[in-house]
């Protein structure tokens, strides 16, 4: 469920259906990575010969790395196409992740619920109040300002920062310290960047 679908260049769209292995890479856990790619280097030849035969039209290799410097970690997908006709056609997916509380994303958060109650309440309590006095004063009905452009602009605008303040409080990946068995990373990389984009398109929408 954890899996958002691949999209490639030779088909339109991965889900995350098929067969999976998982090998630790945690040093914590496993002692010593070298175990772990001995394990590797035994599976290869089934792999090679069991695994990946002509039938096989994709084969994806993810990764979690970890920037403690940033606190911050990174998903990175290595997709690989097979087409019927043998032609390969390789791609990278790498997006930022935060996994876990943080400081920056504490303010953010605060920052959202203040948006939200500073411009939502002046949306509704003072600009719907002025506009629609307005509208009235011109011997028009008051909800024309609901629906005219600036109404529209307007609504939009509390639209965003609610559903903004929902994407942030919804973003809460597992922690990778915590697993006991793979868990991808995708989905919750892919909601971080639409969070950026409605954060974006959010300030450009005020600035109208």
């Amino acid at each position: 469920d954890s899996f958002e679908p691949l999209h490639g260049n030779q088909q339109s769209t991965f889900d995350g259906s098929g067969y999976a292995v998982d090998y630790m890479l945690d040093m914590q856990r496993t002692g010593n990575l070298s175990v772990t790619g001995d394990t590797f280097l035994k599976d290869l030849p089934f792999w090679r010969d069991i695994w990946v035969n002509t039938q096989t039209r994709m084969l994806s290799i993810e990764l979690l790395l970890a920037n403690f410097n940033f606190d911050s970690y990174v998903t990175l997908v290595f997709l690989l196409e097979i087409a019927p006709s043998g032609a390969i056609s390789p791609q990278i997916f790498m997006k930022p992740l935060h996994v876990g509380p943080s400081a920056g994303g504490g303010v953010a958060e605060a920052l959202d619920y203040i948006r939200l109650i500073i411009v939502g309440g002046y949306i509704v309590f003072v600009k719907v109040f002025a506009e629609t006095r307005r509208k009235v004063a011109r011997g028009k009905s008051g909800l024309e300002y609901v629906f005219s452009f600036g109404g529209f602009l307007d609504e939009t605008i509390i639209a965003l920062v609610a559903v903004l303040l929902f994407m942030r409080v919804k973003l809460e990946p597992p922690s990778p310290l915590t697993l006991s068995q793979f868990h991808s990373y995708t989905r919750e990389a892919w909601f971080l960047q639409q969070l950026f984009i409605v954060d974006a398109l959010t300030f450009f929408i005020c600035m109208l």
